[in-house]
């Protein structure tokens, strides 16, 4: 990861994504050939790739999926970045992404190429970009930026609100604001539903998620109290302890 105003990072040979060590029981579900953050630049000018074809490929006349590889992401551009690409990013695996750009700025040039094959993989993940770049990388679908299936080309990244059925869910100054088809739910009701929900014998549900440690110690810890914990999630833990030293090898105590 590198992050910062000023920060310039090139590719100009090969980045592979390898899943090779992925088995049934120690399964990949996040890699990232490439992240930048708060300002920095990536340019590419090579080959970013996965190392075999996860999403599927034919072993002894049949087609066989990888699951014990997903989640894998060629480029990740976050927080006023920038992704000048001139290579190729070609992604082959089940709920990917060729690049994930959020609030930040990707420009494409020449016989660039991005493609990517799976079920629920995308070429390119947006949010917060402008109206000139989602307009440029729209003109170049289905020719320098393909998905198999396809209509997997882009992606707008949804928000925290949520709507189903007529009932919405907003959050407001940290607070979720319930409305059921325009009419907006009284505290009090809100607190039954939780009352009946503390009562009930089967707890609440959540689903699989990714919990990130900041090895600075700038996250905090968080209570899933009342929850059944996720059985597949993530703890991802962070490399910010590189803006301290160069040291490969690190001790976490109490």
């Amino acid at each position: 990861m590198e992050k910062g105003a000023g920060t310039k990072v090139e590719n100009n040979s090969k980045i592979i994504l390898d899943g090779s060590r992925a088995t049934d029981t120690n399964k990949i579900q996040s890699m990232v050939g490439v992240y930048v953050d708060q300002g920095a630049t990536f340019v590419n000018k090579g080959d970013i790739r996965t190392a075999d074809a996860y999403a599927g490929k034919i072993v002894n006349g049949v087609q066989k999926v990888n699951n014990n590889v997903v989640g894998l992401v060629g480029v990740a551009v976050m927080n006023g970045s920038t992704l000048e690409n001139h290579g190729n990013i070609d992604i082959d695996a089940d709920e990917s992404f060729g690049v994930v750009v959020r609030n930040s700025v990707i420009k494409n040039y020449g016989n660039f190429r991005i493609n990517v094959r799976g079920r629920g993989t995308y070429g390119v993940s947006y949010k917060d970009i402008s109206a000139a770049d989602l307009a440029a990388l729209e003109a170049e679908v289905n020719s320098k930026l393909k998905s198999d299936p396809r209509g997997q080309e882009l992606a707008a990244a949804g928000g925290v609100n949520k709507s189903y059925e007529g009932v919405s869910i907003t959050i407001q100054n940290g607070k979720p604001i319930f409305t059921r088809n325009g009419v907006t739910v009284s505290d009090a009701e809100v607190e039954l539903i939780e009352k009946i929900i503390g009562s009930a014998t089967s707890n609440l549900g959540m689903s699989d998620v990714g919990f990130y440690v900041d090895t600075l110690g700038r996250t905090k810890p968080i209570d899933i109290n009342g929850a059944t914990p996720p059985i597949n999630s993530q703890l991802i833990v962070g490399t910010e302890y590189s803006e301290l030293t160069n040291r490969k090898r690190m001790v976490c105590k109490r």
